[in-house]
Formats: C-alpha cells, sequence, structure tokens
C-alpha cells in the first residue's frame, strides 16, 4: 500500500510528511492518471455509440435472435465496464481534493510553524539539525512542531469532518482501486 493512501480525515504527521514533500508529484500524477482515465471512458462511449448504430442497421437487415442477444450482453458489458470506470475516476478525483487541502492547510499555517514542517519535509533537514537550522532550542523545534501538526489538521475544511464524520469510507476514498490502472482494464 502507497504511503498516500493511508491519508485519514485527521492525518497523522506521516501523511502530512508526505503530502508536503510530494505534492507536486502526486499532483501531477494525479492529473496524468485523471485525463488518461477521462479518454478512456470517452473511446468506450465512443465505441459504445458507433456498435450501436452498427447493431441497429444490422438488426433491420438480419432479424437473428442471437445477434440480439450477442449484442446485448455485450452492451451490459459495456456498460459495467463504464460504470466501474466512472466509480475510479470519482475515487482519484476525491483523492487529489484530499491532497490539495492538506497541503492547502500546510501553506496558511502560520510562519514559524510551516518553516519547520518545511525544513523537515520539503528541505529534508534532519531532525537533529532543525533547532540549528532554525536558531531555536529542541523545546521549541518540538513545540513548533506539534503545533504546527495540530494547526494544520484544524484548517481542514470543516465541512468534510462534519459530513463525512459518520463514513468510514470516506478515510481512504481511494482503497479498493487499483491507482496503477493500465488501459484496456476492462
Amino acid at each position: 500500500m502507497d504511503k498516500i493512501e493511508r491519508l485519514a480525515e485527521y492525518p497523522s504527521e506521516e501523511e502530512i510528511k508526505v503530502v508536503i514533500a510530494g505534492y507536486q508529484v502526486w499532483t501531477e500524477e494525479l492529473k496524468t492518471r485523471i485525463s488518461s482515465l477521462r479518454e478512456e471512458i470517452e473511446d468506450l462511449e465512443r465505441g459504445m455509440r458507433i456498435a450501436a448504430e452498427y447493431e441497429r442497421d444490422a438488426r433491420l437487415l438480419v432479424r437473428e435472435p442471437e445477434i440480439v442477444y450477442n449484442s446485448e450482453a455485450r452492451e451490459k458489458r459495456q456498460w459495467k465496464c463504464r460504470s466501474e470506470m466512472l466509480r475510479a475516476l470519482s475515487q482519484l478525483e476525491k483523492q487529489r481534493v484530499r491532497i490539495r487541502r492538506i497541503y492547502l492547510a500546510y501553506m496558511t499555517l502560520p510562519l514559524e510553524e510551516y518553516q519547520i514542517l518545511h525544513a523537515l519535509y520539503e528541505e529534508h533537514i534532519p531532525w537533529r539539525r532543525i533547532p540549528q537550522h532554525l536558531s531555536i532550542s529542541k523545546q521549541t523545534a518540538v513545540k513548533r512542531r506539534n503545533e504546527a501538526i495540530r494547526h494544520l489538521r484544524e484548517k481542514l475544511p470543516g465541512e468534510e469532518r462534519k459530513e463525512n464524520s459518520h463514513r468510514c469510507e470516506w478515510d481512504f476514498p481511494w482503497r479498493g482501486t487499483n491507482l496503477n490502472m493500465t488501459s484496456g482494464g476492462c
């Protein structure tokens, strides 16, 4: 399981670290995957329209029950595939929004708190060097990091916490989705 897949409503420091350290990479990857999935859905829908037109014309010429049965079965499989693809697209969109919200909360932290998370997760400065890097005591560094994590969690949009507090599956909107999807998955 990818680290990013473990995001929960109130992210842990590890989860925050994953989003902060890899925000650009994650957003670009998700953008690419969403775009690719949208193209696959459009291709499938285009194929479905073409097949429906062809079958309509074929039914006028040949009245074989086997042709009708086969076309109905194929159409049913295509609709199921389309439905699965739309569900995967929705899950990827939720993941993208969740990552963006965590990162926005990080970007709007008070400067001193932002600096400590930035040094730890974007600059990858070891914890033992943080007090020296920021010219503060070790106790102050610990306090600021803890405050930064607490404030970041508080900054997450309130309507999500209230709206989804009872929904376990929201905590992991992409659980059960193959995020390494390739073309022709259906």
